[in-house]
């Protein structure tokens, strides 16, 4: 049986000049289309939750009203896919493993009054790489690629704004900024990225040009939840304080970074108590009932698919809910343990740990949010990619 740590060492292995040129191939052809739309990205490191945010996103999109979505066959099948498992199965996409055939996605967004003076609509696209997280977390490795391969560079560059995906249950509050992996490979991502954003001339500033939204993911478990109020303190806790005053100083234009709390899956309301609860269950133990710490009452957001849940008055602090939910391993691959594959498809087989408790309740937190913020920012004040 084949351990996590084999199957991201066989990534890392694997994920080499023919799957960088596969990428490569198709990132030229979605680049050299002509269209007049905004082109958005997501970012996100392995266990940060980046397909089941694009498929809780997609569903959402296609039940608001006013928006259009369209994607072809396989794109579509792809979440599609996602989407009945989560929420027939209640269980979360496997981690991505690496084949050569590693593919973009794009999903063409289209909203209605959105026509320019020549009654042509202002399409919106959303690109996602469905890669491993070796291709998203190695951003050093760049410079050493060869021509004719993509790296998350190429990808982050060519987009206007970008939706980043950070997982807190990566962050090691035991150590310090410098010792702490999950920290340096965020800054590091960001320092390459402004370089390289500096060697192609896409902007005639130093700052980078895209709009940024920084999300914490998994915002519904004990943990993060009292923080969904403020999620700038949150973002700053999980990049660390060096990132987080630097995003200001030197990476981002004034008024191009933003803070959102995110759930995919978010809570469910107990209907005898009227309690919000976590709808997760760990190793097939229910999270415990938090006690009540302030009343809770639902919301309609943009989500559009479902009540969310705000504090019915503000208050100075949050009280931590008591008894916590037991916390998953700290691996980043915590949520999945390897079994051994007998379909020789390019998923290995993964026994879910996680899984989520109520299938029928499922109410994403805030999966909208960041795509509103960054399309109404973009078309406010377009960014200069050349």
């Amino acid at each position: 049986m084949k351990s996590i740590q084999d199957v991201r060492a066989a990534n890392a292995e694997t994920f080499n000049t023919k799957t960088r040129s596969h990428l490569y191939k198709q990132w030229q052809r979605f680049t050299a289309s002509d269209h007049a739309s905004f082109r958005i990205g997501i970012w996100g490191t392995t266990g940060a939750g980046k397909t089941t945010f694009l498929a809780m996103l997609y569903d959402a999109l296609l039940l608001r009203p006013g928006w259009t979505v369209a994607a072809d066959g396989k794109a579509r099948g792809f979440v599609t896919v996602h989407l009945r498992n989560i929420r027939t199965k209640g269980r979360f996409p496997a981690p991505t493993e690496v084949t050569a055939e590693t593919d973009i996605f794009r999903y063409i967004l289209q909203e209605e009054g959105s026509q320019g003076a020549d009654g042509a609509y202002r399409q919106i696209t959303l690109d996602f790489v469905d890669a491993p997280g070796e291709f998203y977390e190695r951003p050093h490795q760049a410079d050493r690629r060869v021509t004719g391969e993509m790296d998350i560079l190429d990808y982050l560059s060519s987009c206007d704004g970008i939706i980043f995906l950070l997982d807190p249950d990566r962050v090691d509050e035991s150590l310090g900024e410098d010792e702490d992996d999950y920290r340096t490979m965020l800054l590091d991502l960001m320092l390459e990225f402004q370089e390289r954003s500096i060697k192609s001339g896409v902007s005639d500033d130093l700052r980078l040009e895209q709009y940024m939204a920084f999300c914490a993911t998994k915002s519904d478990k004990d943990a993060y939840w009292a923080q969904r109020e403020a999620p700038q303190n949150l973002l700053e806790s999980v990049m660390g304080d060096t990132m987080y005053r630097m995003l200001g100083s030197n990476f981002c234009k004034p008024n191009r970074y933003n803070f959102f709390a995110v759930s995919a899956i978010g809570r469910y309301q107990d209907p005898a108590t009227g309690e919000w609860i976590e709808n997760i269950s760990y190793n097939g133990q229910h999270a415990p009932v938090p006690r009540r710490s302030r009343a809770l009452e639902p919301l309609v957001t943009t989500t559009s698919i479902g009540s969310a849940y705000e504090p019915s008055a503000p208050q100075p602090a949050a009280v931590a809910a008591e008894p916590e939910t037991p916390a998953p391993p700290r691996s980043p691959n915590a949520s999945w343990a390897p079994v051994s594959s007998s379909n020789g498809g390019s998923r290995p087989n993964y026994a879910p740990e996680v899984s989520i408790v109520r299938k029928s309740a499922i109410t994403p937190f805030n999966v909208l949010e960041p795509l509103d913020w960054l399309i109404e920012s973009m078309r406010r004040d377009p960014p200069r990619i050349k």
